[in-house]
């Protein structure tokens, strides 16, 4: 499942994608600008195994082959696609090289840049640098791929609002970019140009793929640790003062998966029990409240769940052990929370929707979510208001490049990136 503040994406057992949320720079790849009420089927995902829907305007996708690709909007100077030739929305997805016959194990799209690691585990980051979230010691915009922390390999990244952190091949947790929101857990509010080491002597396997200041991670005994921007609680360990070092979480539990949207978290655990907690406005704790959860708090109680995915409007998607997909909470921001339309209308209960389909995975975006289901489809659901997002046919904007292919073109569909 992938996780963004206004789209999630799932995949199900027949490695079929879905998804719901924003629409808009058409950012669900298949060459549309409307909003879908409804899981509807988005052919133009179904190549990629895995989606990265965490930025505004952009999406990146990994193939089975490795191959990384990267569609929709991108701003000149800032969020690059990788690619010198590519310029403003592009229509079809463009290829990220590093270098010829490049492949990748894992990417991540962080608000306006993204970092990718590649199968020789090096990691590599591009596009707005400001804060130094790029990692490369300088605060210059990257419209290529640079290398980050070269002597070093990593096996996760996660990129978000202006910062990322890694873990590295030996485990150590590493952070970068701004500070200001304690969002590196280093014990500053400090920015870092370059990588530096959190929370020294832990060993960490898994990062959340964010969508604001927040992050968590797990460690390598499978403890969940959380820091950083805390206006909700969505840090989860009680309070909402920021929080300055990773900090355990629901001590005791064991978790395999966490995620992170703007202002809520949610994990499944060792137990197969899903745990929400931050704000609560429009049901998305599924507990049945409104009432903002400062600690983690069983989303559904009595149901197993896989796999998890959130929208930073309030949506909450979870999987449960049987493949199907439960949701709480309010659609994504703009879209009428209609249960007649999509079933994840805002409500005190947590509802099946897409009754009868099979779900694998999640990959939620920045208001759009999308699912795989087993049958290799993929459903979205969402705002494609600009086209390029979902990767539809028609060039709206003429106005950037953030592809990391070094150029300034947008795209409604998926192309590659290289130096």
């Amino acid at each position: 499942m992938i996780v963004n503040d206004q789209r999630m994406c799932a995949l199900n057992s027949l490695n079929v994608m879905k998804c719901s949320g924003e629409r808009h720079m058409g950012l669900m790849g298949d060459g549309m600008t409307s909003q879908l009420h409804s899981f509807t089927a988005v052919t133009s995902l179904d190549q990629f195994s895995s989606l990265s829907l965490k930025g505004q305007f952009m999406t990146s996708g990994l193939k089975s082959d490795g191959s990384l690709w990267m569609w929709g909007f991108g701003r000149t100077s800032s969020d690059y696609i990788g690619d010198a030739s590519v310029q403003e929305v592009t229509l079809s997805p463009q290829q990220v090289l590093i270098t010829t016959g490049s492949t990748f194990t894992k990417v991540s799209k962080g608000y306006k840049h993204t970092c990718a690691i590649r199968s020789d585990q090096k990691l590599y980051c591009w596009g707005y640098n400001t804060n130094g979230n790029i990692g490369d010691n300088t605060t210059t915009n990257r419209a290529l791929p640079v290398a980050v922390d070269a002597a070093t390999n990593y096996i996760d990244v996660s990129a978000g609002s202006w910062f990322t952190c890694g873990i590295t091949t030996a485990g150590v947790l590493k952070c970068w970019g701004i500070n200001s929101n304690n969002s590196l857990g280093d014990n500053t509010t400090t920015q870092r140009n370059s990588p530096v080491v959190v929370n020294s002597g832990t060993t960490y396997k898994s990062l959340a793929q964010t969508a604001y200041y927040t992050m968590c991670a797990i460690t390598s005994a499978d403890e969940l640790k959380c820091w950083g921007y805390n206006n909700y609680g969505q840090v989860g360990v009680g309070g909402t003062s920021n929080t300055s070092t990773p900090t355990v979480v629901d001590s005791g539990v064991q978790y395999k998966f966490v995620t992170v949207s703007i202002d809520h978290t949610c994990g499944v655990t060792m137990a197969d029990e899903l745990k929400c907690w931050g704000r609560n406005s429009s049901y998305q704790l599924g507990d049945g409240t409104t009432t903002d959860r400062q600690l983690p708090a069983v989303f559904n109680s009595g149901t197993n769940f896989t796999a998890v995915g959130l929208s930073g409007s309030g949506l909450t998607c979870g999987i449960t052990s049987s493949g199907a997909l439960q949701c709480a909470g309010s659609r994504a921001a703009g879209l009428a929370a209609t249960t007649a339309q999509d079933g994840i209308g805002q409500s005190a209960s947590v509802s099946l929707v897409d009754v009868g389909t099979t779900y694998t995975n999640l990959f939620s975006g920045y208001n759009t979510l999308c699912a795989r289901t087993n049958l290799g489809l993929t459903k979205c659901v969402g705002d494609n208001v600009y086209g390029p997002f979902l990767g539809l046919t028609s060039v709206l904007f003429t106005t950037g490049m953030q592809f990391g292919t070094g150029a300034a073109t947008n795209t409604l569909t998926p192309i590659g990136a290289l130096p």
